[in-house]
């Protein structure tokens, strides 16, 4: 997706030429006018219905008041989720930042989705004033400020770093869900087992189970213990089944 043209404002381009600051979208703003001046852009992917996102709203919430100032410029747009209108006036309803209109909201949500590679919700994408890319870990970087002893150093803190990042086109950003720096490979592999308990578990149900099997070929007059590898077999598989159907460890629901 194009972020920029000679003629149109690069927000403008990415979230359409209007906002709105209520529930019922009586109270609409120009993109422009919402977003002249301010230096950081938070996209905020999120849903009624999401349990990680009804737990990380609040802390976002926090985050927002201290933010949305002359000191920090930030602004936080809402990307709805919600399965219907009732679903998105309730939930953003409780917000106090800017959303995509509701009726523009599907389409828009859609191609920003998947520019953005988002595959769970809550997502926090940052962008700076030239709706460039900053960061897409957002989510944990506020999460971990709200966690300081010193937030007002932390805040401070973490805006700088935000504001340090040399931005980049949406095109060329290293977004978590294609190839991010130091994702594939061994590390990546192993940061994965180390992330995902059950993975290990079963992992080790089917070494045992292929070690027994090793034996029955090479050793066939000894007891080849065919009862036991195949209930080391079956929990594996049961185990990797649980896997599967689990939220993923970074605490989103499955966009």
């Amino acid at each position: 997706m194009s972020t920029a043209s000679s003629n149109t404002n690069p927000f403008v381009e990415l979230l359409g030429p209007t906002l709105i600051r209520d529930a019922k979208g009586k109270q609409t703003v120009k993109t422009v006018d919402a977003l002249k001046g301010k230096d950081l852009v938070l996209l905020y992917f999120s849903a009624s219905w999401c349990s990680p996102c009804q737990t990380f709203s609040p802390i976002l919430k926090e985050f927002y008041k201290k933010t949305n100032n002359s000191k920090h410029n930030v602004e936080i747009i809402y990307v709805s989720s919600d399965s219907s209108v009732a679903e998105f006036e309730g939930y953003f309803g409780t917000m106090p930042w800017l959303s995509l209109p509701v009726e523009e909201t599907a389409t828009i949500k859609n191609k920003l989705a998947q520019t953005m590679k988002i595959r769970g919700i809550p997502a926090l994408i940052v962008l700076d004033k030239q709706a460039l890319y900053i960061s897409d870990q957002a989510r944990n970087d506020v999460t971990a400020y709200t966690k300081e002893s010193n937030k007002e150093a932390a805040l401070v803190n973490l805006i700088a770093s935000w504001k340090a990042i040399k931005p980049v086109p949406l095109d060329q950003a290293p977004f978590e869900g294609s190839t991010a720096p130091g994702a594939g490979g061994f590390m990546g592999i192993l940061m994965t087992l180390l992330k995902n308990p059950a993975a290990i578990f079963a992992l080790m149900y089917f070494v045992k189970w292929a070690m027994r099997k090793y034996k029955q070929l090479t050793l066939p007059d000894d007891d080849d213990g065919s009862d036991d590898a195949a209930a080391d077999a079956a929990a594996a598989a049961a185990m990797l089944q649980g896997q599967a159907a689990a939220p993923n460890d970074d605490g989103q629901t499955e966009f």
